[in-house]
């Protein structure tokens, strides 16, 4: 068992169930935590045995606060890297679209008679390698 005083009162956000119908406190046999019953319509205590002692309850290992944080920490962390990769894909999707666009106008100048159209092929393939890198 941990200390019961902690410094983090954030990590209690987790709700800690009261019966509502007569007051009384949560059962000290079990877990703390409220969780949705088995149909989904109200809230009813944690099933599982206490393992673990945060902030003067008892905790499931599911619930304990510290190890609740520690999951949503890893989940935010996979989903910011998920959306870092997507960005870097978007961005690598608009780069190869300008330079489609850029080779168009490209072909287009050299179709309508511009003066260099190797000095312009050289620009457009240019900047290509330059947004690709």
């Amino acid at each position: 068992m941990s200390d019961a005083k902690t410094k983090d009162t954030k990590l209690l956000s987790f709700h800690v169930y009261e019966c509502r119908f007569p007051r009384r406190p949560a059962d000290p046999r079990w877990c703390v935590a409220s969780v949705h019953d088995s149909i989904g319509v109200g809230f009813s205590q944690c099933a599982r045995k206490p393992k673990h002692e945060y902030g003067g309850h008892g905790w499931c290992a599911q619930h304990y606060p510290p190890n609740v944080h520690a999951r949503s920490v890893a989940r935010e962390k996979k989903w910011q890297e998920e959306w870092a990769a997507r960005e870097a894909a978007r961005d690598k999707e608009k780069a190869e679209d300008e330079q489609k666009s850029a080779a168009l106008d490209a072909i287009r100048k050299i179709a309508a008679g511009h003066n260099d159209p190797r000095g312009l092929a050289i620009e457009v393939l240019e900047m290509g390698q330059g947004a690709t890198t």
